[in-house]
């Protein structure tokens, strides 16, 4: 049996069903929804979750990957950053589900399911998630990874308002859709931006990664 890992978003139902002797991985309040859960990523400071956070993580009882030491959860590991920046040679995460597709190429899973994350208008909120993820679903499948992805998901497909087959198909209105977005794209452009870096509970401000 091929070494398999589902991968799963707060958009599925407690309904999932997942593969016999998968692992079932999922992110902040997974832990809350998913009864089948393996394992639970905290990638967000801690500061950004419920005060009682770490009491339902314990009572859970699962393994937990976080960003940086997670105050009062007593099994946890911290998430590889740099072995997982080392798969592509680039530090590009947008999400943490793109930190948990690196994770399971790098431990070696065989296939990825991807299920109950970033369905279109009720994810517009993470749109600019959606080319990180598609990256690294890329990524994997050119490792020779088998990925399969939710059908009601918009990853990895075109935008609603995109053809699917660019030159072989047009969308008669995808000019405008064009002009709202680079207009959106320009007034966001246009705010300052400042990067601060977060290593536990230190701050200090820099460039986007340091060395």
């Amino acid at each position: 049996m091929s070494k398999m890992v589902h991968i799963v978003g707060q958009l599925g139902t407690r309904q999932f069903k997942c593969s016999r002797g998968a692992e079932v991985w999922g992110c902040n309040t997974a832990v809350l929804k998913y009864g089948q859960l393996t394992r639970l990523y905290l990638m967000d400071h801690h500061k950004y979750y419920p005060p009682n956070f770490a009491e339902i993580v314990n009572k859970w009882g699962g393994p937990v990957v976080a960003r940086a030491e997670f105050p009062g959860i007593e099994r946890q590991d911290r998430y590889p950053l740099q072995d997982a920046i080392m798969l592509s040679g680039r530090p590009y995460f947008t999400s943490s589900i793109a930190y948990m597709i690196a994770h399971a190429i790098l431990q070696g899973y065989e296939r990825i399911n991807l299920y109950g994350m970033y369905r279109l208008p009720a994810s517009a909120d993470y749109m600019a998630q959606k080319p990180c993820l598609d990256y690294w679903i890329g990524l994997a499948i050119g490792r020779g990874i088998k990925v399969e992805i939710d059908p009601a998901s918009d990853v990895a497909k075109p935008y609603p308002w995109q053809p699917d087959l660019y030159g072989y198909q047009v969308q008669r209105h995808e000019h405008i859709a064009q002009h709202v977005l680079g207009a959106v794209v320009g007034t966001i452009m246009a705010i300052p931006t400042e990067f601060i870096h977060v290593v536990d509970d230190a701050v200090t401000a820099g460039s986007k990664v340091d060395g």
